[in-house]
């Protein structure tokens, strides 16, 4: 075990310095500039609850483990070759799939995908995506203020994601700041899915619920700053109150998500079961596996005793001294490229 944890840390050093270049650049767009918060939170909620695997891999998920690293191995070779610190970050997503993959088991899958998906989201989308998404998000943005407006019997006007009242204007991209960012509040998000060990079917609607909330917050945003604009005569654009709003919708977005979490467990909770098995109903069985998430009675009873697990040693190609040494030496070219002149 020493072994292996020694080789996975090699392996994820030699992300390092790409990846450093990767998080300057990052820090220049605002939008992203919640990484170090969610890097912090993805270490806590590793270590508080994802516990370590105890039990042996099997075939399918020792190639995944193999797949992932040979992946990381050749993005990282690939990155350092075109000089690319974007692809280095891929790479080493790969790198935290395999080793979460291979520390925490499958069966803290509940557990390790959101963490995944948390890394992911700390990478920037190819072909200037995350630009026309931002803007798709100002316009929706705009298009629910005008229609809450409407509901409010207040008499504006729309132009794009600007919205006009006589003689004043209100844009959506000064009324909006760093809080008001998708990618921030997926990731708290998710976080809470792994924190919580939701099923994956519940997961998923809560995602699809968290991106309504979101809107939703946003819109609930732009409506108190105007209000605030006509009933207090006060620019919340140019002042410190107007962030206030931002995190205030921003946090009661993320309340009403925790709300719905409620609501989903509530329908897709587990089916108490008869004490004797005979006596079971097998659709009740196979909800509480596939949709509920409760694990299956073997897998429940050997995690509780470590003593019937057996040791996961499965992963012989992470201890290969091949792939370890190519790791290594394409951590210490990256260290000769950006120290050499």
């Amino acid at each position: 075990m020493n072994r292996c944890v020694t080789n996975a840390g090699l392996l994820a050093a030699v992300h390092l310095p790409l990846l450093a270049i990767f998080f300057r650049d990052l820090w220049s767009r605002p939008d992203f500039r919640f990484f170090p918060l969610a890097i912090c939170a993805m270490a806590w909620v590793i270590g508080w609850r994802c516990p370590r695997n105890l039990s042996r891999a099997g075939s399918g998920v020792r190639f995944l483990e193999s797949l992932l690293l040979l992946g990381s191995v050749g993005l990282l070779a690939t990155a350092v070759t075109i000089w690319s610190p974007v692809l280095s970050a891929v790479a080493a997503i790969f790198m935290l799939g395999a080793l979460l993959l291979h520390f925490a088991g499958p069966q803290n899958i509940s557990c390790i995908a959101p963490v995944w998906v948390v890394a992911w989201l700390i990478v920037p989308l190819p072909h200037n995506a995350d630009a026309w998404i931002l803007k798709e998000q100002r316009r929706l943005t705009a298009e629910g203020s005008s229609l809450a407006l409407d509901s409010l019997h207040v008499h504006h006007q729309l132009l794009g994601t600007t919205l006009e009242f006589g003689s004043s204007t209100y844009c959506v991209e000064d009324l909006s700041g760093g809080a008001a960012s998708l990618r921030a509040f997926l990731a708290l998000t998710a976080l809470y899915l792994a924190w919580t060990r939701r099923p994956p079917l519940g997961a998923i609607f809560l995602c699809m619920a968290a991106v309504a909330w979101f809107g939703a917050g946003n819109v609930l945003h732009i409506v108190a700053a105007v209000f605030a604009q006509f009933w207090l005569q006060f620019d919340v654009s140019q002042s410190q109150v107007g962030d206030v709003l931002n995190w205030t919708a921003f946090l009661l977005a993320f309340i009403m998500v925790i709300s719905t979490d409620a609501l989903l467990s509530f329908f897709l909770g587990g089916i108490p079961l008869s004490p004797l098995p005979e006596s079971q109903n097998p659709w009740s069985r196979r909800w509480n596996r596939w949709i509920a998430g409760a694990p299956p009675s073997g897998a429940a009873l050997e995690s509780q005793n470590p003593a019937m697990a057996e040791p996961n040693v499965g992963w012989s190609l992470l201890g290969s001294k091949c792939l370890t040494g190519a790791a290594i030496a394409l951590g210490i070219l990256q260290l000769l490229i950006v120290t050499v002149p």
